[in-house]
């Protein structure tokens, strides 16, 4: 098996907001508190989709520059997604009782990669990705960076849909698997899934034909920025 040391992230900096509220949820459900940890749990899910939301779509049309149209299409892709997830979270959530929610808490413990003595110290939010995909995106920027970007766009869309496939079933999929949901609340699940992917895969489509050459270089330079050899609390530097 590999180790955190050998393996490949994708991973970004969690809020200090972020990191506290996960903190505070992941002890109260190990210490078995009698108050409900659902308002936490909500809370705590949709700081960390925003962070995504902005990680993913945000900053990288900020890097890129892009044109108002397209920021229309992803600030509309955004609010879709916000919308739908916030929606199944909502009526999931408040369905579980504490002793539900600490698959929850011991899956959200093993995604934050930090030094649990220092709070101080960064944490990440991170997913892994396989070598031959890593190495795929760093010969698709090597490509972009030395010939033709336009060149790039079938590969590069290629290898977004595998990483928002991974990413939806490490962050979503795997979590909504632990609850052992009944069939009622697992559509309301899936529909938020679905509508994520539907929307991310439609976006790719969308945008990354609609960049020119120096926008995409650094789209795909943000990108790359963002993977990392390595547990990512130990390479905070590098992100």
């Amino acid at each position: 098996m590999t180790s955190q040391l050998d393996a490949n992230f994708m991973a970004f900096r969690t809020s200090s907001s972020l990191r506290n509220n996960a903190e505070n949820f992941i002890q109260n459900i190990r210490s078995e508190v009698a108050s409900s940890q659902a308002d936490l749990l909500h809370q705590t899910m949709m700081e960390f989709v925003d962070h995504c939301l902005e990680v993913y779509f945000l900053k990288p049309t900020e890097v890129a520059k892009l044109q108002p149209r397209s920021l229309k299409i992803i600030e509309l892709t955004v609010n879709t997604i916000r919308k739908a997830v916030n929606m199944a979270m909502g009526k999931i959530i408040k369905k579980l009782s504490n002793a539900q929610m600490a698959p929850i808490s011991g899956y959200m413990d093993s995604v934050m990669f930090r030094d649990r003595e220092d709070f101080t110290a960064p944490a990440f939010i991170a997913f892994p990705i396989p070598n031959d995909l890593k190495l795929r995106f760093r010969h698709i920027a090597h490509q972009a960076e030395t010939g033709s970007p336009q060149s790039v766009v079938p590969d590069l869309i290629a290898a977004f849909d595998e990483i928002a496939e991974i990413a939806l079933d490490y962050f979503f999929e795997q979590p909504v698997k632990l609850l052992n949901l009944g069939p009622i609340l697992r559509k309301m699940a899936d529909l938020g899934i679905n509508t994520t992917q539907a929307a991310t895969h439609s976006l790719l489509r969308k945008i990354f034909k609609t960049m020119n050459d120096q926008q995409l270089k650094d789209s795909i330079g943000y990108f790359e920025s963002l993977i990392v050899e390595g547990a990512p609390h130990l390479y905070a530097s590098s992100i």
